[in-house]
């Protein structure tokens, strides 16, 4: 996305960043790590089309993307938003503008944080029954991923910290995203859909995530900050047990709607 293409989050302990490419050639190093892609249910990429994919996550309207940093040794922290490089000259001046390639150095690079929005299960139903939605509303859903890449932050509250800046900037940001991503193909084709005629606006239902039923860091994380847990699949209830016992992916999804 586009959305905070001039925006950088600057808090106590750490700084969020648009994943720019001066950061590809250290993401890149991350993932030749064949733990962090078992851990991302990433493939390896080459060097080039890993240049690629930073310019995808940047035009996609569907993907919010920031790199995560650590935090200025000079900076005093707080959660508002501060320009990153070089914003354009209408912008309004804040007390702290970071850097590039300074306060976000490849040796400041600590992992990422991203939002993928997807349509809603709920709205492909309405469409095959060729019903209207409810409220003339799409409603969709914001996949989470996090990874802290650099093992000297793993461990620390860092996660929960990084998630804390990113929701808060998702909920403050919202209607922006939310009209970029119907604006892309991604979202216009969910617009264009029978069901979706008469829709008036757009809706993110709730935030989710997808952990692996043993990675126990990453569950531990989630819960902590308000994510509870859920099962996949339409039986969820039926095959509780056997989604445990056979360690497929289950889901963590926010305990509540997302505030509208």
């Amino acid at each position: 996305m586009k959305v905070n293409e001039y925006t950088a989050l600057l808090t106590p302990r750490v700084l969020l960043v648009p994943y720019s490419a001066h950061h590809v050639p250290t993401y890149h190093a991350w993932m030749q790590d064949p733990a962090i892609r078992a851990a991302t249910a990433s493939e390896p990429l080459t060097l080039a089309e890993e240049y690629a994919m930073q310019r995808s996550w940047r035009d996609d309207g569907d993907k919010l993307t920031f790199i995560v940093c650590a935090a200025p040794p000079s900076s005093e922290g707080g959660d508002s938003n501060h320009h990153h490089q070089q914003p354009p000259a209408t912008s309004i001046t804040t007390p702290r503008t970071i850097v590039g390639k300074v306060d976000d150095a490849p040796a400041r690079m600590i992992g990422d944080v991203n939002l993928f929005l997807v349509p809603d299960d709920e709205n492909e139903d309405d469409d095959a029954n060729n019903q209207p939605l409810r409220n003339s509303t799409v409603a969709v859903v914001g996949e989470l991923e996090i990874m802290i890449a650099s093992p000297a932050y793993q461990g620390r509250g860092i996660g929960a910290a990084v998630l804390a800046a990113f929701i808060t900037y998702v909920d403050r940001h919202l209607e922006s995203i939310l009209a970029e991503y119907s604006a892309t193909s991604a979202g216009g084709a969910t617009a264009t859909t029978t069901a979706a005629a008469a829709v008036t606006k757009m809706s993110l239902k709730h935030l989710r995530v997808k952990i692996g039923s043993t990675n126990v860091r990453s569950l531990r994380l989630f819960e902590k900050v308000g994510f509870v847990r859920a099962f996949a699949g339409k039986q969820a209830a039926e095959k509780r047990e056997k989604l445990v016992e056979t360690r497929v992916y289950n889901t963590v999804l926010h305990p509540q709607p997302f505030p509208q």
